[in-house]
């Protein structure tokens, strides 16, 4: 601080008749209180000794006002004096002037010379006793006023001690009742807030360093499990592999149907046909292992067929399972016909062979669920399939659950299970298989209990160890056991599948469970096999064998990391979602009339960041953080002043109407069923693990990707930004060069013009340009803080959406590989449907880079007069890359300098306040505001609004107003009514990602395919808030801002080609006519020179002539 604005206390006046009852520091002072200065009667002779200004005799009391005739006596005296000396300056010459100049003691001692100053000092000093000594005798008349006013101060002191505690006694009053209102409407106060924010770090943190641990903990698992010897043996075989000619064979553009032989290829068909279906990337060269034990059972008695899937991901999406099954029903009928085809025109020893109705299917991965859904299409011929050995299928959800057309493929097969005629005999691969979890194996729920076994094969006893994903397709010993299954399955007289199912399963329950030594097995010990191994593949191992792994993590949470992976991220984006909707709704809150006697925290960002809401506190429901504060109480022992009389009333009622609910259905029976109680202890247990695991997670995750972001993504997007305003591409430029690069590229792998492939190159073009427009997104770095924060919360809605577009770009990628030779309608309809999809979600990315969400309703109250808080705001961020708050400290409507008893004053001042340095001893003196009041307590301390001081009662849309501002608050009150329509249209938006959070994370949450519903939704939802809901004054103003930007890009543009003009047009110039610009140039510059010669010499003249007495005969010296 500055000596001028020193704290010392100044003397007290207050004891003076005619001084103020408050003092004011001479910091202080306003102008009123100084005395208006005599104007200076201009003189012939104009120098500034003669325009000083006197200096000015203070009136200390009101009684001296009679002597200011003394100031215009001096005045009179000085003014004779001061020509006097004027006179006496006029009769030295120049170069005597000049010797002063240089040597400044002779010139100061020159100037105390001067009879006019002496004379001056003299009766200022004279003038100045004599008032003091007025001073002193009119004190010495005022000692008995003196003593009256002492009496009448200590009564008036007793009267406000009064006052004052009958003003603390009604402040803590309200108070209570501000604190009652405060907990009613939301618990969490400034305090809490401020200890979130300092836990939310922490928690986060520790959160993040935990998933992170686990994360790495379960890798290194996985790699030690791929790294376990297997004890299977390989299986050699000599595969001949032709593809199937006859007529009458499936024709599709990009599948095929090929047999597969041993040593030599047979043309004849003799034996039970069994069709071989790939998986996941699959193919048909993975059947040699197979056809190697069947033809080491019987060389004769099996004809194996492979399906040619050209190793399409069938795990991704359910329009290649709908279309290989489509294809596989065609393929059995083609078999099965090409049997009666020869059996026709085979000779009589053959003709008395059966004929064979059905096909063994032996499936792999996915290829069981294509076999699967076979039979629930429409060419599906009946009781053509009546055995299915399925190797390491996931009957009971997809491993990859987030295709839509996937999860609903599943729903029809376990709504409808098979037919009783057909046996499934499923077997898991056990802890090695990685890809497919062993409990997803299981097929009671696509087929009856009756007609379907599960096995594991570290279980089996002829097998007895772990086999991995593709180990399955030939490990010696698991396929033998298979072959030996089906070939005790066939009748040998007839050469055919036995008829009656319960047989075959009976069949392959002995073969699978039987010994080593091949020995029969009872009936109870195959039943008990059975239920063991329905038991071992829920679990995933039989009891003990986890312990022989050696793993790191315990078995429960491998399991959950297996079977529950996916369902982190599902949780992830409904946080993603629930995050947006809890920012929204603080931004649309931000900016309402802060009228209450307890405003919300104002050290609150307007649109808060994505990890400081990732606190559970933070985007945690209302009902669940009113039910935890309930909770807290109770269990603490406070009583319930934050609830309100219909609050509580609402919660004794739900507590009254459980107790009723639970005393109807029978507490009793509830706890006798440990088996529920435990499985619904554990499906809790699962989703709080899985919750905290994903929240680390995502904290770690959005951590590296602000890196990311920060080193690699920015300069990237900054990169393409320069290339593209170089060349001046808009938008739809840029969209039309994606979408004509794809299409070329697409021609160029093959000529042809189906339509099917042009829709598919259309579909594949549009996602390419949500990726770009999803990657700007991500590494935008314009706008201001709060767009800047909208826009990486955006980012992380659209990145967790994603995955269920994995399937449908596969799909249509296999399409523009092999197009169809027809355009269905139902493919039309899909195609066009995903490519509006996708430009929606373009769209809306679009708006998000050029400008922030709309503005509440609520931020245009007062935009009539100009003090509505969309303009501050709109202000603020522009200017500045941060949004700044307006408070009282900072409100540049709201400058009192005077408040109530109990009101906060800051240091302050403005372009008014002017410092002036009075007197000999050189006071300073501030003129002007210095000090403003920042908060005050009328409120508390007066009941009635009459008492308040000036800030309490002022009317300022910027910082909220004061806090007894009940007229403000009224027109706000009819500023909502009137504008009801547009504040629900607003809290809409938000609750569409809220509503959409709650479904996903409750019914949803183990069917991730519902993102790609949810998201749709919540963008068309944007959309409109953007589009329909944005003010009519902020659309016009974001118009002017974007006109202003364009004019200045045309400006800067025409200037650069103006620059370039003119260069190219002076250097054609120089090299035409070099001679005749030297010699004008020359003469021009020693014209030029001369000129400033002249110039300098008259300035040097002129000022060493008056400025040398100007600058040192002044007040100071």
């Amino acid at each position: 601080m500055s000596p001028a604005r020193s704290s010392s206390p100044g003397p007290s006046l207050a004891q003076y008749p005619g001084s103020r009852a408050s003092y004011a520091s001479p910091s202080r002072q306003s102008p009123q209180a100084q005395i208006p200065q005599p104007k200076q009667q201009p003189t012939p002779n104009t120098s500034k000794l003669q325009r000083t200004q006197m200096p000015v005799i203070p009136a200390v009391f009101p009684e001296l006002e009679e002597l200011s005739y003394v100031g215009d006596w001096c005045r009179v005296i000085l003014e004779e004096k001061l020509t006097v000396g004027v006179d006496r300056l006029n009769k030295y010459s120049l170069s005597q002037l000049e010797k002063l100049n240089s040597d400044k003691r002779a010139l100061k001692t020159f100037v105390k010379g001067l009879t006019s100053v002496q004379e001056f000092t003299q009766l200022r000093d004279e003038v100045l006793h004599s008032n003091m000594g007025i001073a002193k005798t009119t004190l010495g008349h005022e000692s008995e006023l003196r003593e009256l006013h002492q009496a009448v101060e200590e009564q008036r002191a007793e009267l406000r001690a009064a006052q004052q505690s009958l003003a603390e006694k009604q402040a803590r009053q309200q108070r209570i009742v501000a604190v009652r209102e405060v907990l009613c409407c939301g618990r969490h106060s400034s305090r809490p807030n401020r200890l979130r924010d300092m836990a939310t770090p922490r928690l986060l943190a520790l959160l993040a360093l935990c998933s992170a641990a686990l994360t790495c903990v379960y890798v290194a698992d996985v790699v030690r499990t791929k790294q376990l010897e297997s004890k299977c043996d390989m299986t050699w075989s000599w595969p001949v592999y032709s593809a199937v000619t006859w007529r009458g064979a499936p024709q599709h553009a990009s599948y095929g149907l090929v047999r597969v032989d041993m040593k030599l290829e047979r043309q004849a068909l003799g034996g039970v046909p069994v069709l071989f279906v790939p998986g996941h990337m699959g193919s048909f060269k993975q059947a040699r292992s197979l056809s190697r034990h069947l033809w080491d059972a019987d060389p004769q008695l099996f004809d194996v067929f492979a399906l040619d899937f050209r190793e399409e991901p069938t795990g991704l999406s359910g329009d290649l399972v709908a279309a290989q099954a489509a294809f596989l029903n065609d393929a059995v009928r083609s078999i099965l016909r090409e049997y009666k085809r020869q059996r026709k025109s085979s000779s009589s020893s053959s003709a008395q062979l059966a004929v064979p109705d059905s096909v063994v299917v032996v499936a792999h991965s996915m290829g069981g669920v294509v076999a699967r859904a076979a039979e629930l299409l429409p060419n599906y011929k009946r009781r053509s399939i009546q055995h299915v050995v399925a190797l390491g299928v996931p009957y009971e959800a997809p491993s990859f659950p987030f295709d839509a057309e996937m999860n609903a493929l599943y729903e029809r097969m376990q709504a409808s299970k098979a037919a009783n005629e057909v046996v499934y005999v499923s077997v898991a691969g056990g802890h090695k298989d990685t890809l497919v979890q062993t409990s997803l194996t299981g097929v009671d729920t696509v087929a009856n209990p009756s007609r379907a076994v599960s096995v594991l094969a570290s279980a089996i006893p002829k097998v007895h160890t772990p086999v991995d994903h593709f180990c399955l397709l030939w490990c010696h010993e698991l396929l033998k056991v298979v072959a030996e299954s089906l070939y005790k399955a066939v009748d040998l007289q007839t050469r055919r599948l036995g008829s009656d199912p319960s047989v075959r399963l009976a069949v392959a329950k002995e073969v699978l469970f039987g010994g080593q030594d091949g020995g029969d097995v009872a009936d109870s010990e195959i039943a008990e096999n059975v239920s063991l191994h329905r038991r071992y593949v829920q679990d995933g191992y039989y009891p003990g064998e986890y312990a022989g792994y050696a793993m790191i993590l315990p078995q429960f949470m491998t399991n959950l990391l297996r079977t529950r992976f996916f369902t982190m991220i599902v949780i992830m984006y409904a946080l993603a979602l629930q995050i947006f909707y809890a920012q929204v709704a603080q931004w649309q809150s931000r900016f309402n009339l802060q009228s209450s006697s307890s405003p919300q925290d104002l050290s609150q960002d307007n649109f808060p960041s994505f990890t400081s809401m990732l606190h559970p506190t933070a985007h945690a429901p209302a009902f669940l953080r009113n039910s935890a504060t309930v909770v807290s109480d109770a269990l603490h022992g406070r009583s319930f002043l934050g609830l309100s009389k219909t609050s509580t009333a609402a919660t004794a009622v739900l507590t009254l109407v459980a107790a009723a609910v639970a005393g109807y259905f029978g507490y009793s029976k509830l706890v006798s069923d440990t088996e529920g109680f435990v499985a619904l202890g554990t499906a809790v247990a699962d989703v709080i693990i899985l919750y905290a695991y994903a929240l680390g997670l995502l904290y770690a995750v959005t951590r590296l990707f602000s890196l990311l972001q920060r080193f690699f993504i920015s300069p990237i997007v900054s990169v393409l930004n320069n290339v593209t305003d170089r060349l001046s591409l808009r938008r739809w430029m840029i969209i039309a060069i994606i979408l004509g690069v794809v299409q070329l590229i697409g021609q160029i792998k093959g000529s042809s013009m189906e339509s099917s492939k042009v829709l598919a190159l259309a579909i594949l073009a549009s996602f390419a340009v949500f990726f770009v427009y999803l990657l700007a997104l991500g590494g935008s770095l314009d706008g201001t803080s709060d767009q800047l924060r909208m826009k990486r919360s955006l980012f992380a809605v659209f990145c967790l959406s994603v995955f269920p577009w994995a399937g449908k770009v596969a799909f249509f990628a296999g399409i523009v590989r092999w197009p169809h030779s027809e355009l269905s309608n139902d493919l039309l309809v899909e195609g066009g449907s995903y490519i509006i999809i996708l430009t929606l979600f373009t769209y809306i990315i679009g708006l998000s880079l050029d400008c922030m969400i709309p503005l509440p309703p609520t931020a245009f109250f007062g935009a009539s007069s100009g003090l509505d808080a969309a303009s501050v705001y709109g202000k603020s961020s522009g200017n500045s890359g941060t949004s700044v708050k307006i408070t009282a400290e900072n409100c540049p409507k709201c400058i009192y300098e005077d408040g109530g008893p109990g009101a906060i004053l800051e240091e302050y001042s403005d372009r008014t306040t002017s410092r002036i340095v009075a007197g000999k001893t050189g006071e300073v003196v501030y003129i002007g505001p210095t000090f403003r009041v920042v908060s005050c307590d009328c409120v508390y301390r007066f009941k009635n609004s009459r008492d308040f001081c000036d800030f309490c009662v002022r009317s300022c849309r910027l910082c909220g107003g004061g806090n007894g501002n009940f007229q403000e608050a009224a027109k706000y009150k009819d500023f909502l009514e009137e504008s009801k329509v547009d504040l629900a249209m607003h809290a809409l938006v938000p609750m569409v990602f809220q509503i959409c959070a709650a479904v996903q994370a409750t019914y949803g949450l183990y069917r991730a395919h519902m993102s790609f519903y949810f998201t749709p939704g919540c963008v068309l939802a944007l959309i409109i808030y953007h589009i329909v809901l944005r003010h009519p004054i902020e659309a016009r103003r974001i118009k002017n801002k974007q006109r202003k930007k364009t004019t200045k890009k045309k400006k800067s543009s025409n200037k650069a080609k103006s620059k370039s003009t003119a260069a190219s047009t002076t250097t054609t110039s120089t090299t035409t006519s070099s001679t005749t610009t030297t010699t004008t140039t020359t003469s021009e510059t020693t014209s030029r020179n001369k000129k400033k010669k002249k110039r300098k010499s008259a300035t040097s003249s002129t000022s060493s002539a008056s400025s040398p007495l100007i600058e040192e005969v002044s007040t100071s010296s």
